[in-house]
């Protein structure tokens, strides 16, 4: 009876360590694919903005002419600076942020994260009405930090 026990307690542990084992690897390889995706998704803000666009029944032309008129800089400035304003901004993800430049281009209004106006009008719509004075306070040093990257 020992011996079953014994065995029984071995084989138990053994089939706990490997499924752990399992499930640490698993984890690690998720992790490892999200911030993979977040920089896949970061590196074409525009074509994000075309594709949204497009399938809100804005034709290809004229959803690369919104684009390209709201973000005349290059891809890696535009993104720079949304990721500035990111940091900043509590609870508001990627997505979030494109879903809002979309309505933006929608109605023909080019948004310029070096504007202090332009994120404050953004905060207010996905934060709410109400801004605290930190925030504001770290949104006037991005719109600071985001010009002079536009001088660059």
């Amino acid at each position: 009876m020992r011996v079953k026990v014994f065995i029984f307690g071995t084989l138990f542990l053994i089939g706990n360590i490997t499924l752990n084992a399992q499930l640490l690897v698993r984890e690690g390889s998720v992790a490892a694919e999200e911030s993979t995706a977040g920089f896949l998704i970061g590196c074409n803000v525009q074509d994000d903005l075309k594709t949204r666009l497009k399938e809100r029944g804005i034709e290809d032309m004229t959803a690369q002419h919104m684009v390209e008129r709201s973000f005349n800089e290059n891809n890696v400035i535009t993104m720079l600076k949304m990721q500035n304003y990111l940091n900043v901004m509590e609870r508001v993800d990627y997505e979030m942020l494109i879903n809002e430049i979309i309505i933006e281009l929608l109605f023909g209004t080019a948004v310029d994260f070096s504007s202090y106006d332009t994120l404050v009008s953004l905060a207010q719509r996905l934060h709410g009405v109400h801004l605290n004075t930190v925030l504001l306070e770290k949104l006037v040093e991005v719109a600071s930090v985001n010009q002079k990257i536009k001088t660059i």
